[in-house]
């Protein structure tokens, strides 16, 4: 092999390194800086799984980025997601996102594109992995969630999102056909399990006074032992 031959194929697999980056198994609680080089624009895979990561500093400096795979960290409600536009596939498997509406209204703004998420083993996703009071119902109302304000999105935890989910979502959360997004959405945190209904602070100091006239009937009836005349 001539010495031109060889130097492409080096610089293939350098490249093709470049585009496939993993960083797994540490403890740092941010993106290191050494993999945030000048390199970081060619980068096409990123994974950084099984971390501690709570911040993600620059990573828009990926701005080429089409999967990122961020399970098994500490990613939460307040953490912030740069936008990457070319993004098309997330996995925040096992981390500690709890309020749905919050993350959801992120994701879509940073990541249009986004074609495959993933959420399991966080309270936001609310299955048996994590936590044994869930049912397929309460799984089947956050993908309909979900699967109504991601308009791009077609896969979500391994399965694929259906029309049918997406009228359902429609329906259940009051999207307007137009697609039209919740103006809201980040007034309450969102859960995707059915509201109970809870009576205000007034309904729950009300008092009612009244007298309740009971009548026992049958000659066996044990009450009647204890009815006077003026009670009947």
């Amino acid at each position: 092999m001539s010495d031109d031959k060889w130097q492409d194929r080096e610089l293939e697999n350098f490249s093709a390194k470049l585009r496939h980056l993993s960083y797994t198994g540490h403890d740092c609680k941010c993106i290191p800086d050494f993999i945030l080089g000048k390199n970081s624009g060619q980068t096409r895979q990123l994974n950084l799984g099984h971390n501690n990561i709570n911040i993600l500093n620059y990573l828009d400096s990926f701005n080429k980025l089409e999967e990122l795979n961020l399970d098994n960290n500490e990613i939460d409600d307040v953490t912030v997601f740069p936008p990457i536009e070319t993004l098309t596939s997330l996995s925040l498997n096992n981390n500690r996102l709890t309020n749905l509406k919050r993350l959801v209204h992120k994701l879509s703004r940073s990541y249009p594109a986004l074609v495959y998420l993933s959420l399991l083993g966080n309270l936001a996703c609310p299955n048996e992995l994590s936590s044994d009071s869930y049912n397929e119902l309460d799984y089947q109302r956050y993908r309909c969630y979900v699967s109504c304000h991601m308009k791009a999105l077609r896969f979500l935890d391994w399965r694929p999102i259906t029309d049918a989910e997406r009228l359902k979502g429609r329906e259940l959360f009051q999207l307007a056909s137009s697609n039209e997004v919740d103006p809201h959405p980040l007034a309450t945190p969102y859960s995707p399990l059915p509201k109970t209904d809870k009576p205000s602070s007034s309904e729950e100091s009300r008092a009612v006074a009244g007298k309740i006239r009971y009548k026992y009937v049958g000659l066996k009836s044990e009450g009647n032992r204890f009815i006077k005349n003026n009670d009947l």
